[in-house]
């Protein structure tokens, strides 16, 4: 996502699109479960969005960037309830 979206709201529709078609990639081709190692403000961001984000294992802190990473893993499907975000 560019640095140049700013906006909470631009954000999160960035974030939506691009989640919704890494699973509908991943679904279409055979997937059922998407997994990550990402940081941990995205399991709540995905969360938000409707996604059913479930953290495997303990996070980890990477000294290099000073980041917490963990596994999250999720449906491959679109959730079917979603956060509004304003269009």
């Amino acid at each position: 996502m560019s640095h140049s979206v700013t906006n909470r709201d631009d954000r999160a529709r960035c974030l939506a699109l691009i989640v919704e078609g890494l699973a509908r990639a991943a679904h279409h081709g055979g997937a059922e479960r998407l997994i990550s190692l990402s940081p941990l403000t995205l399991e709540r961001a995905l969360r938000q969005l409707g996604w059913d984000t479930v953290r495997i294992g303990e996070p980890y802190l990477n000294t290099g960037d000073g980041r917490r990473y963990a596994v999250l893993s999720m449906s491959a499907t679109k959730p079917v309830v979603q956060t509004s975000v304003a269009a």
